[in-house]
């Protein structure tokens, strides 16, 4: 059976969400960005983990998320400012910097290892949600995460989209709305919520 390739990431609350899908949707008109976030295939989200599951492990992941929830919660959260970043080749990406702070810290870490027994980093299109071309970029960031986007190196952000988007005029306060595992799709969107698991208050 084919692995799926996924991220274990936090769904931020509806208001942040449509702020965020807000400023997806002006990069999309100025620079016909590949990247269409919304609410139903395309979801904005801050990544924690990535990497390729067995879907027959799907039903020991998902109430093993929902104890990795309910022990740490990531409390407030706070976006910082704003990043674009040039590819190699010369296209920008816009990325929402959100403040490391502790409790957030030790729920990536905790998704990093207690459900590492059942990643693998080895991805292959095959696995991606979605219809391709698939951009290389998509495949280093699953492959490499752990190395280069995990523990010490975890920056925990929200990618808007490509182009070059304006600065935040000032700090947004967020919350996360759930945990969830999301099928990954071209660029390393969240194409489909596989199992979630929400905060209460």
């Amino acid at each position: 059976m084919t692995l799926l390739a996924v991220d274990f990431a936090l769904l931020p609350d509806p208001a942040m969400a449509e702020q965020v899908m807000a400023i997806n949707r002006g990069l999309v008109e100025r620079f016909g960005s590949e990247i269409v976030l919304d609410a139903s295939f395309c979801l904005p989200h801050l990544s924690l983990a990535m990497g390729c599951v067995d879907p027959k492990h799907l039903g020991v992941i998902g109430p093993k998320l929902q104890e990795i929830a309910r022990e740490n919660p990531p409390g407030p959260l706070t976006a910082i400012g704003l990043a674009v970043m040039t590819s190699a080749t010369g296209r920008q990406t816009s990325r929402i910097l959100i403040e490391k702070t502790g409790p957030l810290q030790r729920l990536h870490e905790e998704v990093m290892v207690r459900l590492s027994p059942f990643l693998s980093h080895d991805v292959t299109e095959s696995m991606l949600g979605g219809s391709g071309p698939f951009s290389a970029g998509t495949l280093a960031w699953i492959r490499d995460f752990r190395s280069r986007s995990s523990f010490a190196f975890f920056w925990p952000h929200i990618t808007l989209g490509h182009g070059a988007a304006a600065p935040l005029d000032r700090p947004i306060s967020f919350v996360a709305s759930a945990l969830a595992m999301c099928h990954l799709g071209n660029h390393c969107t969240c194409r489909e919520i596989l199992t979630s698991v929400g905060w209460r208050g």
